[in-house]
């Protein structure tokens, strides 16, 4: 996530037309993208809510798989509860018909 806001805030900066602002703003862009500044922004982001997460409540419910768009019950197949209210720990990037 860290680096895909990096490269959006690229792509942004191509589309300022001050040649001087565009030039630094893709300078910075570019600087985030290094190991250091990433690692500093992923420690920035940890301590944010709803960000950061005691980890209580993880994996209550063992038989849902976080999938794009939801949660599916492993148990019968079907979708599950609102992945919003739901820590789960396992996902996967496969949709779900």
């Amino acid at each position: 996530m860290a680096l895909a806001f990096c490269r959006r805030w690229q792509e942004d900066a191509v589309g300022i037309e001050e040649l001087d602002r565009r030039a630094a703003t893709f300078k910075t862009a570019v600087k985030l993208e290094r190991r250091d500044a990433l690692m500093s922004m992923l420690k920035l982001a940890a301590d944010l809510r709803p960000i950061a997460d005691a980890g209580d409540g993880w994996d209550e419910q063992p038989w849902l798989l976080g999938v794009p768009g939801g949660v599916v019950e492993l148990t019968t197949g079907t979708p599950g509860p609102d992945v919003v209210r739901t820590h789960h720990a396992h996902d996967v990037r496969s949709l779900y018909p």
